[in-house]
């Protein structure tokens, strides 16, 4: 690699996560020392079929670290959609919302809302809704300085369902995630507690409860919508 940038054969490199591996750290800390070449960071995007660049990883990236929300009303404000693509953009979010088009393969919508009537119905209580990481992702491994570990995290979420048992709690496993690798907690049959299967359909469980606790997940552009 080192001899291909040497001659220049070209002016940008595009790599996944290179934070994950040291041969791609490698790469994004030897691209940056070529002022001749770009670095663009690919990953897949929290909506589906989506994707998205940026000079870093999201959590670092200029774009992103300094984005405030007075930005971004600017920006929409600067750069207004003509009715048409406003139209067709607020059909695609209503689909997502209703949960038709998702970044996993899930069940239906209202099959996902019937397994969890009874658990919604139970009580009067409140219900907030937790969707799980990697424990061995850069999202929580990574660009976290300052703040609670993501152990730390879901130590005061396993402790906070014990003390609260009048408050549901619904924990999504991460899709790669093993339930046997999951905290004892999780996998208990404590009456406040879900664990949602992996199939079912994220939208029916954020469109139902009260809130949503998440440590770096892409759940939370879902919210935004």
């Amino acid at each position: 690699l080192g001899d291909v940038y040497k001659r220049q054969k070209y002016d940008r490199v595009f790599v996944h996560n290179p934070y994950t591996d040291k041969v791609f750290q490698s790469v994004i800390e030897l691209a940056r020392k070529t002022s001749s070449l770009k670095l663009t960071v690919i990953e897949r995007g929290a909506l589906p079929n989506s994707l998205y660049y940026a000079d870093d990883m999201s959590y670092q990236d200029s774009d992103f670290v300094n984005l405030t929300l007075e930005k971004l009303e600017a920006y929409s404000q600067e750069n207004t959609l003509d009715k048409n693509k406003e139209k067709n953009l607020i059909k695609i979010v209503d689909t997502l919302k209703k949960g038709g088009f998702t970044l996993e393969k899930n069940a239906g919508y209202q099959a996902t809302l019937e397994s969890l009537k009874v658990f919604l119905d139970s009580s009067n209580k409140q219900v907030v809704f937790i969707p799980l990481q990697l424990p061995y992702d850069t999202a929580v491994t990574l660009f976290n300085e300052g703040f609670p570990t993501y152990e730390s995290f879901l130590e005061s979420i396993a402790e906070a369902v014990v003390t609260n048992p009048d408050i549901g709690f619904i924990i999504k496993p991460h899709p790669l995630q093993k339930e046997d690798h999951l905290p004892e907690i999780f996998n208990s049959t404590i009456s406040n507690l879900y664990l949602l299967k992996e199939n079912e359909n994220i939208h029916a469980v954020i469109e139902n409860v009260d809130a949503v606790v998440l440590y770096n997940s892409g759940v939370g552009l879902l919210l935004s919508l």
